[in-house]
């Protein structure tokens, strides 16, 4: 090993306090800026991103302020002349300042009425599919859309604003539409130019995750960052507002702030660069660093010269005695530091002459008391499990010598090897566990008599506190063991004698023949408990089961394991079978021989009766599964018959008639054609309700794919679609935002279909109609509901409503097959829920409907 001086161990021991502790300063004091610096440059940022925003937000504004304020100024009439409204739109200057690509007007049936600048060849192009018309139609509210590639020749990327223009009845006549370039100067533009620093950026992206504006102009239109390359980009488009560090999908390290636009669904985001963000954070780091290192190096010098003059006097002692042999006692006399240490030395070694004198006494105490001991008293070797040393009490317990031993393996003193190897295992074990090791086993003596002993060890440590041996204090017990078998078997039969049990307790030997029962047994089997002894329970049971039952008692005794709940047919007295479970125990004498077995039976025969009742009722089960299966069967072969056989012809109905009509309508009188006319609507009727039909029977067989279903998006598309359908109908609706369930979404969009159809069928003599789609709570129970204020029905026909072919209302009032509800209902119980209706003639209705465990019906 090294020698180093002390004074140079107390130089590098001040110079590492100096170390850790300057250390610890700059470590906190740089942590504390650097936390403050990073906190700053967020703050800074996100203000800098709401500055920003802001002003987009106002332009924004302004944008569709001024859009609006020029959509009330159109004139009466200009949606059918389209040289007026050209007229108006070339006279908007302030309009083609704002917007840099072209100002028009669209119809509500979405075809383009004017444009400015103007594009003939676009008059009357249709519309109708972009987002932002329909959006617009849809609310009756200006629109920002979203970006989208134009339709104009240089098919360059835009947003579009929109505002409705209404009539005096407030009706919406047509909408007066403008545009920005997204690559184009304008305000989106001025994003794109912004720096942040030297290398920072800015850029607009929409919660879809568009990139609406960005420095580099090849990545508008696409995606900005998929879903888990930019976390704080997902933790935007999750609704959040701040600044945080994180990287971007191309790796680098970034500042970023982001800050949701009020005006519409996009998101500004400002990127700086950490390496150039947190330069000068890093620059001060490494001038503190270097710093603690120079006052280090110098307080290793200074503290090692005067570490070198104030131990000079202690060098000098160090020298003396380092001359010395033995412990003797050192002529030195001071009043000074070295001299105590000297007195104390001197001290020390008059103290270890006594120490030595008492091990010596210790020792030779220690020796008599271990040869004097009445137990068997061990010193093993752990590892190798060697006897080091044991008294004179192992030859009265083991037969061995003094001596004799010592050397030999402790596996001699145990009946085998195995049982040795499990006693060194158990022993390290508990070592780990209590730091001890009590037990009684099974020894063997030298002439190979086996007795039960009780040890308990003790491990000796060495300096390293490693086990190297172990102290092992062994009793014999024989008598003892034998003691307490005798009181164990006492108290067995004393409990097996209580007679206030209801099983049947016995008793037999080893050779099965009974000692003791019961007086259950009378309840049991008929018998006396005098008719009993003297017997083997195998003489009560069939001949069979006898020799089934005995080689389970010869396996258990050659296995020492319990009986437990051993099912047995026995005979009563009366000749009647009972079946009894028995459970019991095989008991040995002190050399481990069998010695007889104890238990008690238990009457099952009742239970063995329920249990035969249950597999018929589980037979009985499935031979009404395999019915259902082939009712099952029967059904699709009945949709199959409905969906080929039954079309074939009503299809050949269909062409004849369209034959007669097209070929003879001229020789037919109105009579005629009144025939011809009603054989048409019956078939067509007949069609419908054969489509209806096989809707219901594919909605009872389908399979379900389950998952999360947006109801309340649902709704909105199925009455969208409705007003498309029918635009010359005013309706008003009203869904719930947010809704869901678990379930088919296919399933449960032609649920809804029914319903929200039946609300618009059934409100179509309403001059200002009105369905509404939510939800409520009845009883802790979250219930959906379908409203409208349309022809209503009788409370009293109510349970008529989800009955196939039942209508409340005449076919030439109002159009339908009358197996809608009904479909509806078979999907909402498929669902594991229910429905019901509420309604008032002429005031409308409700119908309520609950989604339960997708499956549970």
């Amino acid at each position: 090993m090294l020698n180093v001086s002390l004074k140079t161990k107390m130089a590098l021991a001040g110079a590492v306090l100096f170390i850790v502790f300057s250390a610890a300063i700059a470590y906190f004091s740089i942590s504390y800026f650097e936390n403050k610096f990073k906190q700053s440059l967020a703050n800074q940022q996100y203000a800098l991103a709401c500055a920003i925003a802001d002003n987009i937000d106002d332009k924004l504004i302004m944008l569709r302020n001024a859009l609006v304020a020029a959509s009330q100024q159109l004139p009466s009439g200009i949606i059918t002349d389209t040289d007026k409204a050209q007229r108006f739109l070339d006279e908007r200057v302030t309009l083609h300042s704002l917007f840099d690509t072209t100002i028009f007007l669209v119809h509500t049936d979405g075809t383009i009425i004017a444009e400015s600048p103007v594009l003939p060849e676009r008059r009357a192009f249709d519309l109708s599919h972009r987002e932002y018309f329909q959006k617009t139609v849809a609310t009756g509210k200006p629109v920002i859309s979203s970006p989208y590639i134009s339709s104009l020749p240089d098919h360059r990327p835009v947003v579009m604003l929109t505002a409705p223009v209404f009539d005096g009845r407030g009706k919406l006549i047509c909408i007066l539409c403008g545009g920005m370039r997204l690559l184009g100067n304008n305000l989106l533009g001025d994003v794109a130019s912004m720096k942040i620093g030297t290398t920072g950026y800015a850029y607009l992206a929409a919660t879809d995750r568009t990139m609406i504006v960005h420095p580099d102009k090849t990545r508008i239109m696409k995606i900005a960052a998929a879903p888990g390359e930019n976390k704080m980009f997902d933790r935007a488009i999750a609704g959040f507002d701040g600044s945080g560090v994180t990287v971007n999908s191309r790796g680098v390290p970034l500042l970023s702030s982001f800050r949701h636009l009020s005006a519409t669904n996009w998101i500004l985001a400002l990127n700086f660069p950490t390496s150039e963000a947190y330069a000068p954070m890093y620059k001060t780091r490494q001038y503190l660093l270097g710093g603690i290192a120079a006052g280090t190096l110098a307080m290793l010098v200074i503290a090692w010269l005067v570490m070198k003059r104030l131990t000079a006097p202690l060098a000098a002692v160090t020298r003396q005695v380092e001359t010395m042999e033995g412990l003797n006692r050192l002529d030195y006399r001071s009043l000074d530091e070295i001299g105590t240490l000297v007195a104390a030395f001197n001290r020390m070694v008059t103290a270890q002459e006594r120490q030595q004198e008492a091990l010596r006494e210790s020792h030779a105490l220690l020796q008599n008391t271990f040869a004097s001991l009445n137990e068997a008293v061990f010193i093993v070797e752990t590892g190798t499990r060697k006897i080091l040393d044991y008294n004179d009490a192992v030859k009265d317990m083991f037969g061995y010598a003094r001596g004799e031993l010592i050397g030999t393996n402790t596996s001699c003193l145990h009946i085998d090897e195995e049982m040795s190897r499990r006693f060194g295992d158990a022993m390290l074990k508990a070592y780990e566990d209590h730091g001890f090791f009590e037990t009684t086993y099974r020894m063997k003596r030298r002439n190979g008599a086996v007795f039960d002993s009780e040890h308990f060890v003790t491990p000796i440590y060495d300096d390293n506190n490693r086990i190297t041996s172990h102290v092992c204090v062994v009793r014999d017990i024989s008598e003892r063991m034998r003691a307490e078998e005798r009181l164990r078997e006492s108290e067995e039969e004393f409990r097996n004698l209580v007679e206030s049990t209801s099983d049947w307790v016995w008793k037999v030997d080893e050779r099965g023949v009974c000692t003791y029962t019961s007086p259950r047994v009378h309840d049991m089997l008929g018998y006396t408990p005098e008719e009993v002894v003297g017997k083997m329970p195998f003489d009560f049971m069939p001949p069979e089961e006898a020799r089934r039952v005995g080689e389970i008692f010869r396996s258990i005794a050659d296995s020492r394991e319990n009986i437990t709940c051993l099912e047995n047919v026995n005979l009563h007295k009366d000749g009647r079978r009972v079946v009894l479970e028995t459970s019991g125990r095989p008991f040995f004498d002190g050399a481990g021989n069998l010695r007889g077995y104890r238990g008690i039976n238990r009457d099952i025969t009742e239970r063995k009766d329920i249990e035969e009742q249950i597999m018929r009722l589980a037979s009985d089960l499935q031979r009404r599964a395999a019915d259902l299966a082939t009712a099952n069967r029967e059904l699709e072969t009945f949709s199959y018959t409905l969906s080929h056989d039954l079309k074939a012809p009503l299809a050949g109905i269909f062409i004849s008639v369209e034959a007669l009509i097209d070929d003879y309508a001229g020789q037919l009188d109105e009579t005629g054609r009144f025939f011809v006319e009603s054989i048409q609507k019956a078939s067509g009727r007949m069609e419908e309700l054969l489509e209806a039909m096989l809707l219901l029977a594919r909605v009872a067989r389908s399979e379900m794919q389950c998952e999360e279903v947006n109801l309340s998006g649902l709704a909105q598309e199925i009455l969208l679609q409705l007003r498309m359908e029918h635009p010359e109908r005013t309706v008003d609706w009203v869904i719930a935002p947010d809704l869901s369930a678990t379930g088919d979404p296919r399933l449960l969009r032609s649920a809804l279909e029914n319903l929200l159809g039946n609300a618009w069928k059934y409100t179509q003599h309403n001059d200002g109609a009105h369905i509404e789609f939510g939800m409520t709570e009845r009883e802790g129970e979250t219930v959906y509901y379908v409203r409208d204020d349309g022809a209503g029905f009788p409370m009293e026909k109510a349970p008529q409503l989800f009955q196939p072919f039942q209508r409340l209302h005449r076919n030439g009032e109002f159009e339908g097959t009358g197996v809608g509800l009904a479909t509806v209902q078979r999907i909402i119980q498929r669902h594991g829920g229910r429905i019901w209706g509420e309604g008032e003639v002429g005031k409308g209705a409700t119908f309520y409907f609950t989604l339960g465990e997708p499956g549970a019906e």
